[in-house]
């Protein structure tokens, strides 16, 4: 085997062997939001889709989460799974409060809490590919 064919297999091999070590469980705890739109770059709004909404969520070590987005706060508990945030709705309460009451609005809440969601852990966040009608978006969450 060549050097290069060599080295080529060892630094395949070592970089994987890395990204497998990472324990997100240490280090994914904090509060994240979506970026100030003062903080947005060129990029964010030329060439990238990113999906901004008005969204806070703060991840506790003991395995419970609060988010808040611009229409409803929840509660609920999270897992890791490799690289990726799972999370799972058990309250969610709507932030205009006659909606608590609608029937249309009950059943979309029971929606939004019958199903796992997730989140790709990121060296600068967490993100979540979505669809927008016919467009693809990314939603970005930062620490």
């Amino acid at each position: 085997m060549k050097p290069i064919g060599f080295f080529l297999l060892f630094w395949l091999f070592w970089s994987c062997q890395t990204q497998k070590n990472i324990d997100y469980n240490q280090s994914i705890a904090g509060e994240y939001a979506t970026p100030d739109i003062r903080r947005r770059t060129l990029y964010d709004f030329l060439l990238s889709n990113y999906y901004y909404l008005n969204t806070h969520l703060k991840v506790n070590k003991d395995k419970t989460f609060e988010i808040q987005t611009c229409s409803y706060t929840a509660k609920g508990k999270w897992f890791i799974s490799k690289d990726t945030f799972h999370y799972k709705y058990d309250t969610l309460i709507w932030l205009i409060d006659s909606l608590n009451y609608s029937g249309k609005y009950k059943e979309r809440k029971n929606k939004l809490i019958r199903y796992d969601r997730f989140l790709i852990i990121k060296k600068d966040g967490l993100f979540r590919k979505t669809k927008e009608g016919k467009k693809n978006l990314i939603m970005k969450l930062v620490k």
